[in-house]
């Protein structure tokens, strides 16, 4: 697909970025662990990473081969995709490591260091003080919130964009 659009519209090869909500936001860790070599960043929604044979409940199958900012936006009160983490009601026999295990997860795959720390000027949003090739590895959290509500309280376009905009391709 980005292909056919590099084929017939003018995009920048070091800009192409992956978000999505709920699976969408799975298709974009998928996108990371799996062509970090095209896309530059990623900026999922209310899922967590769990690729390759070791996903119950990690990301135990992602190598994207260079750190790769990830800004994660989760709710507390999500009834599909825990917080906390655990079995999904749907599909079943799914588990998802949870919001704080996941920042984790992605804190090791892009090399950071030190404990996450809150954002200057979002509250809602911690990240890594220093990860690998100086990636941002950061986990927002609506307080409360639902599954894919959250656009607005979160402020997830603006937040990912910014993030975006300070990550292109090596």
């Amino acid at each position: 697909m980005i292909g056919a659009l590099q084929a017939e519209t003018c995009v920048d090869p070091r800009r192409i970025f992956a978000s999505g909500c709920s699976n969408g936001g799975g298709m974009s860790y998928k996108l990371a662990c799996e062509a970090a070599d095209v896309i530059a960043a990623i900026a999922p929604v209310d899922f967590d990473c769990v690729v390759g044979e070791n996903n119950v409940p990690s990301c135990g199958g992602c190598d994207p081969g260079r750190p790769i900012t990830e800004v994660q936006f989760r709710a507390t009160n999500d009834a599909l995709v825990a917080y906390e983490g655990g079995p999904a009601p749907i599909p079943q026999g799914m588990d998802f490591p949870g919001a704080e295990a996941n920042l984790a997860d992605w804190g090791q795959i892009n090399q950071c260091t030190g404990a996450p720390q809150p954002v200057a000027d979002n509250t809602s949003c911690r990240t890594f003080p220093s990860c690998g090739a100086g990636v941002e590895t950061t986990l927002c959290t609506q307080q409360g919130g639902s599954h894919c509500g959250n656009y607005q309280s979160l402020d997830i376009v603006n937040v990912a964009w910014q993030a975006f905009l300070r990550s292109p391709l090596p």
